[in-house]
């Protein structure tokens, strides 16, 4: 019933339904009684309402009678604006129509589409109403605007500011920081589109919002090249001991003659296991093999992806005993919470290095420090952390044999204005009901 409340409170703000085959669709009592009560709230200030397949008029005397048959009150008379099979080719295509659809009474769909499209926004008297976020530059916060009704977060803003502020929105961009739970989206009941400038959505409660009709998107693909830069940076710099070598010439170190730190080693022969073969994984396989290391790998799934790098596929314990390098890649979800603890850092060989610039929570980090203190592995390049940023008494940042970044893995200028880029078409396609390019739970779309 929550969907039918919500169709009924938004189809006020179109100016153009669709109504495809209704006098052919069975429903119960309730959902023809409803469908009688949207088009009579609705159909005085619509600019058009069509049909696609039948005229109108056939249609409310059809479906009228079935239901009156079932003792369902009878529909409004057709409006005199009504065209019966119009040329729908200049407002949208069948396609984009048939992209989102609304199930009514106990699940069956009923063909009634809110049609919206970005250009068609342009024109109509009430646009959809969004919250941003996030900072955003001018251009892109004004093609947001030219189709919606903006409203700006301060930075940063409370919890209690948040909920107030996406009480009446339908669409909202968030940081990853946004914690997305059952609080959240029964605080938005009209939300139908959260977007994260992440690719990364660990704090959004995906199931929460597909139980509430939220499309929930991010931003993949963008930031592949970004984050494998870093993770081979934290790997050269872990075995040639980069830093500890310009630390010893800022130090004067150099300058007064005193003993170096002790020599790398080469990555040439040695193995980078990398857990977590999505987009980010393959992409540091790719380039580590190029570059003379044996490579292994492991997920959830055991048979290579189609287009991936070869590798060799081990599972977890095998690969964490056989490699000199541990690289991070994986989603952070209840499954993948703490995958490295205590267990699997003893699994690790004295000699190997952990990174991870995928997401903090993957680690135990007690476990790790404990590990690094004792020397149970050599050393560890992090650009994430459990917290972010870090408590002042957090120890493991100020350990000789950790590298640790401040989360810079997306951190380019042309890398962020990118995940920008893509946050904001990610929320325009969904508000128009169409597929956006990088949905989380798409069968919202088609559900």
């Amino acid at each position: 019933m929550r969907e039918l409340k919500r169709f009924l409170a938004q189809v006020q703000k179109y100016d153009l339904i669709i109504l495809d085959e209704l006098g052919y669709v069975p429903f119960a009592k309730a959902g023809a009684e409803l469908l009688f009560e949207v088009v009579s709230r609705a159909y005085e200030r619509l600019s058009l309402i069509v049909t696609t397949t039948l005229p109108f008029e056939q249609w409310t005397r059809g479906h009228g009678q079935r239901a009156a048959d079932r003792g369902a009150s009878q529909p409004p008379d057709p409006p005199a604006r009504s065209l019966p099979n119009p040329n729908l080719d200049s407002l949208l295509t069948l396609k984009s129509i048939y992209k989102k659809a609304y199930r009514f009474y106990s699940g069956v769909r009923t063909g009634i589409t809110p049609a919206f499209t970005e250009k068609a926004l342009t024109n109509m008297s009430n646009k959809p109403k969004v919250c941003i976020g996030i900072e955003l530059e001018d251009d892109l916060l004004a093609r947001i605007r030219e189709v919606c009704d903006v409203h700006v977060l301060d930075f940063p803003s409370t919890r209690a500011n948040i909920l107030e502020a996406v009480l009446d929105v339908e669409g909202a961009v968030g940081a990853l920081k946004l914690v997305a739970d059952a609080e959240f989206f029964d605080a938005a009941p009209k939300l139908r589109v959260l977007c994260t400038n992440s690719v990364g959505y660990d704090p959004y409660d995906i199931g929460e919002a597909t139980r509430h009709g939220v499309l929930v998107c991010h931003t993949p693909r963008v930031l592949t090249g970004a984050v494998t830069d870093v993770t081979m940076s934290l790997i050269f710099s872990l075995a040639l001991k980069l830093f500890q070598h310009a630390s010893f010439v800022r130090s004067g170190g150099w300058s007064g003659r005193e003993s170096p730190p002790s020599l790398g080693m080469d990555i040439r022969g040695k193995t980078l296991g990398v857990i977590g073969y999505g987009r980010i994984g393959q992409e540091v396989t790719s380039r580590m093999r190029a570059l003379g290391m044996r490579t292994l790998w492991n997920d959830i799934f055991e048979d290579l992806p189609e287009g991936a790098p070869e590798s060799e596929y081990r599972p977890l314990n095998d690969l964490l005993e056989e490699s000199d390098f541990v690289s991070l890649h994986a989603n952070l979800s209840d499954t993948s919470y703490h995958l490295i603890g205590d267990e699997e850092l003893s699994r690790m060989k004295p000699e190997a290095f952990l990174v991870n610039t995928a997401r903090g929570g993957l680690v135990d980090q007690p476990a790790l420090n404990r590990a690094l203190k004792s020397g149970q592995i050599t050393g560890a390049g992090l650009d994430v952390l459990e917290t972010e940023p870090p408590d002042p008494e957090d120890q493991i940042v100020g350990l000789p044999n950790v590298i640790c970044f401040p989360h810079i893995g997306s951190a380019t200028v042309e890398t962020r204005r990118a995940m920008r880029e893509l946050t904001v078409e990610n929320l325009l396609t969904g508000l128009t009901g169409n597929m956006p390019p990088a949905p989380v739970n798409p069968g919202v779309l088609s559900g």
